[in-house]
């Protein structure tokens, strides 16, 4: 968080209603800082597993912690119906163009900052990860990758 402030970035987090539940501190903290956010469920629900009623439920409950109308499905899957559902009830589905990978252990990070960079282009929309499996390998790209964006004359804003 810290770094996207040094850049003045404006960013839209996708954030699990759980965790924004448990650390209202710190979604009040993005929001403070012009920051935009997203509902990503409530638990990380898998929608391809659970029922459309089961989901949607699941995503209103994280609504209640999370202002606005977009939505971001975990893993990037989710049903026809669901997806159907949820525009009935005012959310925009939001996906992205560039996925960082970095929340995978193995990541070589210099090879995942390449392809960022390479991938890069104006309207794309990225996606990192804030948890503690992903911190490693993005402590170690966001960094350099937000600095290679403002050398590039890229702006950052939320959606």
């Amino acid at each position: 968080m810290n770094q996207l402030a040094v850049y003045h970035a404006k960013a839209t987090f996708f954030c699990v209603g759980e965790n924004a539940m448990h650390h209202p501190q710190i979604t009040a903290e993005l929001q403070k800082q012009g920051h935009q956010l997203g509902n990503h469920t409530h638990n990380h629900l898998k929608g391809w597993q659970c029922s459309t009623a089961e989901y949607l439920k699941n995503v209103l409950l994280a609504e209640k912690h999370l202002p606005g109308k977009l939505f971001r499905p975990p893993y990037g899957r989710i049903t026809t119906t669901q997806g159907k559902k949820l525009r009935e009830n005012g959310f925009h589905i939001v996906m992205w163009s560039i996925l960082s990978c970095d929340y995978d252990p193995k990541l070589n990070p210099q090879k995942s900052l390449r392809q960022l960079k390479q991938l890069s282009k104006p309207g794309s929309i990225v996606v990192f990860h804030d948890s503690e499996k992903a911190f490693q390998n993005l402590k170690n790209i966001l960094p350099e990758y937000l600095r290679f964006l403002s050398e590039e004359g890229y702006n950052m804003v939320t959606l």
